[in-house]
């Protein structure tokens, strides 16, 4: 009885020692493929495998090398910080604002309008209360609008859905002037209990 064992692969080819009954060898040499059966039916382990199976493919370049950096642009500064009286006088920017470039108008801050058994309530550029925040009374929408002194059911603009900051933004196009703030109350007369002021900046990069 003889047994062929693999020894060692190189260069593709399968190098044997041949095992025979009496416990000596035989170089068989080479040329036997490793996929090959013996003579008692053994084959050897390492299959279908050949060399060119254990060379990785090469990879794609890598995404890092292909990342462009995003141009941000210029950061955005605030060209001007106005304080909008709750009382309901108008106040107009010192700024002129360009036609061509459109602005980022960021309201903040509270302010008190009205006093219930005794307590404050709280107001910001576009909702009033706290436990639960509306931003109309009587008919008037409330809150700080842009170029629109007059109160009425709306206003201009609107700030978005209540947040618990209280910071608003809008964007806006300039008009090639100056823009006049005015924080408007459920009526003309609802003015005497207000107290307090609210921020506006205008930002443009």
């Amino acid at each position: 009885m003889k047994r062929v064992l693999p020894l060692v692969i190189l260069a593709g080819c399968t190098f044997s020692i041949g095992i025979t009954g009496d416990g000596g060898t035989t170089d068989t040499g080479s040329g036997a493929t490793s996929d090959s059966a013996t003579d008692d039916g053994l084959v050897s382990p390492l299959g279908d495998a050949t060399p060119s199976d254990a060379t990785p493919p090469i990879d794609a370049p890598s995404p890092i090398d292909a990342f462009v950096p995003v141009d941000a642009g210029p950061p955005w500064v605030t060209l001007e910080t106005i304080t909008v009286p709750c009382s309901g006088v108008p106040v107009v920017s010192q700024t002129t604002l360009s036609s061509t470039v459109t602005y980022r108008i960021r309201a903040s801050g509270l302010c008190v309008i009205d006093r219930v058994f005794g307590a404050d309530v709280l107001a910001d550029a576009e909702y009033y209360g706290v436990l639960i925040a509306r931003d109309s009374d009587n008919g008037v929408d409330m809150g700080i609008a842009i170029d629109d002194v007059t109160l009425g059911s709306i206003k201009l603009p609107r700030w978005g859905s209540y947040v618990s900051s209280h910071v608003y933004e809008v964007s806006q196009l300039g008009q090639n002037a100056a823009i006049t703030l005015r924080y408007h109350d459920k009526a003309n007369n609802a003015y005497g209990d207000n107290v307090g002021s609210l921020q506006i900046e205008i930002l443009a990069q």
